[in-house]
């Protein structure tokens, strides 16, 4: 029995020294080609929405990249967003039950939660900023920011104020890619 358990963790071992390589150079070309995937949506919209606003007729909001991507596009959007602001980010959502929470962020010591809304009509009511600033001071994080491509109702503006929390609406978020 001792020579067959000798046999078996070497037979491991022998395998783990190739299988646990590969895996883990597998795992990082999934993250190179997300990565790459993220700053190359970031690059198209900040060039659409310069293009966008650099033409004289802006009646046509067809070629508006934030209305017609997908809440999936929006979420890796905001990512690199916050990557490129010098945030660690986690992503949370990934199409499952995220608890409220799509990213988390932390810098200098401090973490922040991030609430991403894709809404392309609706604005952003006060329940969702309330239900944020609850999980908020549940986790003891430093702040929230909530971003939409849309807008914010006057109570959710009203409530926010005074707190650690961040509103971001769609006409901001423009601005800030562009500039970035």
């Amino acid at each position: 029995g001792s020579y067959a358990a000798k046999q078996f963790y070497r037979t491991m071992a022998f395998f783990g020294q190739i299988v646990l390589p590969c895996a883990f150079i597998f795992g990082a070309a999934i993250s190179a080609y997300n990565q790459r995937k993220r700053k190359k949506l970031y690059g198209q919209v900040a060039a659409e929405q310069k293009e966008y606003l650099s033409k004289a007729n802006r009646l046509s909001s067809a070629s508006d990249k934030l209305k017609t991507m997908t809440w999936q596009e929006f979420e890796l959007l905001i990512s690199e967003f916050f990557r490129r602001q010098g945030y660690s980010v986690k992503e949370t959502g990934k199409g499952g039950a995220d608890g409220g929470v799509d990213l988390r962020i932390s810098r200098d010591g401090k973490k922040y939660l991030v609430q991403c809304k894709h809404w392309k009509a609706f604005k952003v009511g006060v329940k969702i900023i309330r239900e944020l600033f609850g999980i908020m001071t549940a986790e003891g994080a430093s702040g929230v920011y909530i971003v939409t491509s849309g807008l914010f109702t006057e109570e959710a503006i009203e409530f926010a104020q005074g707190k650690n929390i961040v509103l971001i609406d769609g006409t901001n978020l423009r601005k800030i890619i562009m500039e970035s």
